[in-house]
């Protein structure tokens, strides 16, 4: 079979891909984020401080980590890219769900 396919040259990537919908990528990361309130602040269904400490730490986190990638970007890249600021975003949304509630 690998005879019959030949050389895979074609899976090296000698540049890497600009996003094809910008728009889409922001408005994707936006639901998520907003999505990620119900399921940090709300996974412990009541309206309590409890609570309200879990919004306040998803959105810190979500915030501190977009400013980051952006950061890096610029520095790496020499410009911050809104896609780089909504995948930042998103990996603080992951990093942060394990352990939303830090009063237990």
């Amino acid at each position: 079979m690998a005879v019959m396919l030949g050389n895979a040259d074609y899976l090296l990537v000698k540049h890497i891909t600009p996003p094809h919908n910008i728009p889409f990528v922001v408005i994707g990361a936006a639901l998520l984020w907003f999505g990620w309130f119900g399921f940090n602040a709300g996974s412990g269904l009541a309206a309590d401080g409890l609570a309200a400490n879990a919004f306040l730490v998803t959105h810190i986190a979500a915030a501190a980590a977009a400013l980051s990638w952006a950061l890096l970007d610029w520095f790496i890249n020499k410009k911050p890219t809104v896609v780089g600021i909504a995948t930042g975003a998103v990996a603080g949304l992951v990093a942060i769900t394990p352990q939303p509630d830090l009063s237990m």
